[in-house]
């Protein structure tokens, strides 16, 4: 397997480990009330366990790779003077503290409680915000690189809350059909709802920002960037086309139609997850491509 494909994978991989992580932590101690928060904790502990793991693990591979695209393949990849070289580059620094905060956020990994969570949260949004830091987000200096760094960092939170929030969601889904669960769960879900409105309006705004800031106004030609950028809008569209069919035709319906229109929902939404995974590798790829 190719250096180039390993970076692409994992790098899909750390992103999607940080937004599962943060919707956990997110929907536990923001959107669940006090008396469903217990039970939510408890129950995607694995998701936290196994999340930050992968988080660290991916991190890892990711500068690994990195060292051999920057040096001359996989035997560079043991060798400590191209490690240096590429820890000492904005990458290999902003890097070192996504291994760094991953490595603390695998220590707090223990009872989780409520104090645990929050330092969990807190690391985990660090990790977020960092990412911020690398690839195009450099493209530029001044008052616009720092405006692009700050779409960028909007729009990381804002896909990690909606695409680690549709795994989250089937989680309180399913609770919603247990006796004594429904209400909480519901409550969950309408939270989720009324913020994510916000959320897929930010990722539109903010993903806008981003290529006008990359790209400018221009976008003329049709380079592999510009290809996979296109299939990238398209498919946000189709999610949120999905997104709108879920909140304002099936939700209403679950009164009259019941466990047909639930079933609906799940099917729409794990539509949406596996779309959202397909976007995550394609912005992989074209975040190695040059833009122009």
């Amino acid at each position: 397997m190719s250096l180039n494909i390993i970076f692409i994978l994992f790098n899909s991989l750390h992103f999607l480990a940080l937004a599962v992580v943060f919707s956990a932590l997110f929907f536990t101690r923001i959107l669940a009330s006090s008396t469903y928060a217990q039970h939510f904790s408890l129950s995607t502990r694995g998701y936290l366990h196994a999340g930050n793991i992968t988080v660290l693990v991916s991190a890892i591979f990711v500068l690994a790779a990195q060292v051999g695209l920057m040096g001359n393949g996989w035997p560079d990849i043991i060798e400590p003077n191209v490690w240096l070289a590429v820890l000492g580059t904005s990458f290999g620094q902003a890097w070192q503290w996504q291994i760094l905060l991953a490595i603390i956020s695998c220590v707090f990994l223990g009872p989780l409680t409520d104090k645990h969570n929050y330092i969990l949260l807190a690391l985990i949004t660090g990790q977020l915000a960092g990412l911020a830091f690398i690839g195009h987000a450099l493209m530029h200096e001044g008052a616009l690189g720092v405006a692009l760094k700050l779409s960028q960092t909007i729009h990381l939170f804002s896909v990690s809350y909606w695409v680690g929030g549709l795994v989250m969601l089937l989680k309180v889904m399913k609770d919603s059909t247990k006796e004594g669960m429904r209400e909480d769960a519901l409550l969950c879900i309408i939270r989720f709802s009324r913020y994510g409105h916000l959320a897929v309006a930010l990722v539109i705004c903010s993903g806008l920002a981003n290529t006008i800031f990359i790209r400018g106004w221009s976008m003329h030609g049709f380079s592999p960037y510009t290809q996979l950028l296109t299939v990238k809008i398209m498919l946000v569209f189709i999610m949120v086309m999905l997104a709108l069919i879920n909140r304002y035709w099936l939700v209403p319906r679950f009164k009259i139609s019941g466990r047909n229109a639930l079933k609906k929902f799940i099917r729409l939404t794990y539509s949406e997850i596996v779309l959202s995974l397909l976007i995550i590798c394609l912005v992989s790829v074209f975040s190695t491509l040059n833009p122009f």
